[in-house]
């Protein structure tokens, strides 16, 4: 039996489509030049709306984690730069 379209996925069968360090590189790189939802999705073979989906934070929520400081309620980059 086949599983619907949307069941058929890596993560569907028990491992991330992405590794951890390829979840930071999108993240870190969103929305620079050269770096779009569809360029991503080609250089890590995984669908668009995965990267959008990292991108907005509604998956891989223990990496998006690192990039949140409870104490400010703000989101900041690596250098301390708010990414909003």
């Amino acid at each position: 039996m086949t599983k619907p379209r949307n069941q058929r996925r890596s993560s569907a069968r028990g491992f991330p489509a992405l590794t951890d360090d390829q979840v930071r590189f999108v993240i870190d790189h969103a929305y620079q030049p050269g770096h779009s939802q569809k360029q991503l999705a080609e250089k890590f073979g995984v669908a668009k709306g995965t990267i959008s989906a990292i991108q907005q934070g509604r998956t891989y929520k223990h990496i998006q984690e690192e990039y949140h400081d409870p104490e400010d309620g703000v989101d900041e980059d690596d250098n301390g730069e708010d990414l909003i």
